[in-house]
């Protein structure tokens, strides 16, 4: 039977009250993109998985549950009814325990795309999304554990991973054929290790990080002095945080140029590594023990975020707007500070990295403040005086806001290099700062993105404020801003960086200590802290209430990434 193709034309805008169909919500990712769009405002989602109620991870109020098997072509007609926008994510899957000695129920999940593509087709649906995997990828580029970056194209010439990969790279092909021949826009995201809360942990099917946390608790918990780690310890990964999936789900989506995208962190690291990070200061050292024939896996795998934002429709979609990085002073630019300094100016230090990694949301990062930019200046930035931009994005950002932005976020994006913001009440009320002193040497630069290293810790929460206490008293605002002061020094001299941002941790504990401690957060930050001040050279958070830990440390920090410092061009 001849099949009409439909013409492809601009999508109308997605209604808060059309519905959207997401299959697998019973399980992790699903269910927590259920929740994403529900937050967004959306009021008619229907999500759907096989596993009675009570096994779902996750519950949504407000969402439609159905419990149905979508391997089965009458349900899959059920479920697509009267849908705008597809979802799936339903597979019988798992970590490498299960995918390895499963390979033929994998398979089986054929099924399920062939069936639901058809019926979302048939049921008129606007888009059509499927998850795949970093299985899909092509093993022989993944036998080096000096793993190199891979992109959305290594997956040809085929040589996927057996029963789960193959399944995964078939179904792609089956989406990609319905926009072709069909016109129905489909889109594909191969995830990398998704971790995060409501996760699997046990049973065979979870993944990695959650693996070695509950093999950590387990020997705590009975005094073993062995942890076993599949392989031979030398494999890398790359991890992805729940939050930054949903939202890369979302934008690939609504995308017509991304087929077959990987999302994932460019954080990579051996898994023997993350071991020994995983159990750090717990107690008395447990040895880990590496199972080499337990499960045979692919040595190498990372995405190739480097490649991603520079050369593919990934990086053009994300723009070119450079990241800020916050180091020793924060807190001097917000003018409730800086009006206690007894002998302003008081100084803090921004950096301006290359925007070669997507940063997690509310983390210190200046995410929010880029994503005004973005929108601003579409992308890229204008070929204007800097102090105009800076003053365009303060006022773009902050209009309505009971609680600005300071404006150290916008010179972070907007000047290139490391700069000294040097902040001062009596002059224009310390919004703005009344002297900037910038580096943009390259090799002060290259030396810099040696020593920092960044740790994911988590995102800052919803409804979290770090305002509730102030104590500003007038010798430790002007310890702040001596923080930065130094901190600006020891990165001229390319020496001692550490102890500045120690004092600036220090300051904002006894200025706003709802900054590292309160209700709302879910992770004991100060712990952590001191445990990498004392293992390393020093450590601070990027932001309130967590974020990233940057530590500065002349050696490899487990667990870790490095940044690109972005300095002017000559």
């Amino acid at each position: 039977m001849q099949e009409q193709k439909r013409i492809v034309e601009k999508d109308k805008t997605l209604k808060k009250d059309d519905l959207i169909v997401i299959t697998g919500a019973g399980g992790f990712i699903a269910g927590n993109l259920a929740l994403y769009f529900k937050q967004k405002g959306f009021t008619n989602i229907r999500a759907v998985d096989k596993k009675p109620l009570y096994e779902w991870y996750l519950h949504v109020p407000g969402v439609k549950n159905l419990c149905l098997d979508v391997s089965n072509e009458a349900n899959c007609h059920r479920v697509c009814e009267g849908a705008v926008e597809v979802y799936n994510l339903a597979a019988d899957m798992g970590g490498m325990g299960f995918i390895e000695r499963f390979r033929i129920e994998c398979l089986r999940s054929i099924l399920i795309n062939t069936n639901m593509v058809e019926a979302a087709y048939r049921a008129g649906a606007r888009r059509y999304f499927f998850s795949s995997s970093a299985c899909a990828y092509n093993t022989l580029l993944q036998q080096d554990p000096n793993v190199r970056a891979l992109k959305e194209s290594d997956a040809y010439p085929a040589m996927a991973e057996r029963g789960y990969g193959w399944e995964k790279l078939i179904s792609e092909q089956f989406c990609q054929e319905y926009w072709h021949e069909r016109g129905m826009k489909t889109a594909v995201a191969r995830f990398h290790n998704v971790y995060g809360p409501h996760g699997t942990w046990d049973g065979g099917r979870e993944k990695a990080p959650a693996a070695l946390c509950r093999k950590v608790i387990e020997a705590i918990e009975t005094d073993q002095k062995d942890i076993t780690i599949w392989g031979n310890g030398d494999q890398t990964r790359s991890f992805m945080y729940i939050d930054d999936c949903v939202l890369g789900i979302d934008k690939i989506m609504h995308s017509d140029d991304l087929i077959a995208t990987p999302i994932g962190q460019h954080l990579h690291q051996k898994s023997a590594q993350m071991g020994a990070q995983h159990h750090a200061g717990q107690g008395p050292r447990r040895n880990l023990r590496m199972d080499h024939p337990t499960v045979q896996e692919t040595q190498g795998r990372r995405t190739g975020w480097h490649w991603l934002m520079k050369t593919s429709p990934v990086g053009k979609l994300l723009g070119s707007i450079p990241n800020r990085l916050q180091l020793a002073g924060g807190w001097i630019d917000q003018p409730f500070v800086s009006q206690y300094h007894p002998k302003p100016p008081g100084a803090m230090v921004v950096v301006q990295i290359e925007p070669d990694f997507r940063p997690m949301d509310r983390s210190g990062i200046a995410s929010g403040t880029r994503t005004v930019a973005m929108k601003l200046w579409k992308g890229k930035l204008p070929d204007r005086p800097p102090e105009k931009l800076v003053r365009e994005l303060y006022e773009t950002e902050n209009k309505g806001k009971a609680e600005p932005s300071g404006s150290q976020d916008m010179i972070g994006l907007v000047y290139p290099g490391v700069n000294r913001l040097d902040y001062d009440f009596r002059i224009q009320g310390g919004i703005f700062p009344s002297h900037i002193e910038s580096c943009n040497s390259p090799r002060v630069a290259r030396w810099l993105g040696d020593v920092l290293h960044l740790i994911p810790v988590e995102p800052r929460p919803d409804g979290y404020s770090p305002l509730g206490v102030k104590n500003l008293a007038p010798k430790w605002v002007a310890r702040l801003g001596q923080s930065g002061k130094a901190c600006f020094d020891a990165i001229l001299k390319m020496d001692a960086l550490g102890a500045s941002l120690n004092l600036n941790m220090k300051c904002w504990e006894m200025l706003l200590p709802h900054v590292v401690r309160h209700p709302a957060l879910r992770v004991d930050l100060m712990p952590i802290l001191k445990a990498y001040q004392k293992e390393y050279l020093g450590a601070m958070y990027s932001g309130c209430g967590g974020g990233y830990l940057i530590v500065v440390s002349n050696k490899n920090v487990p667990g870790a990434f490095k940044v690109n410092v972005r300095v002017a061009k000559k």
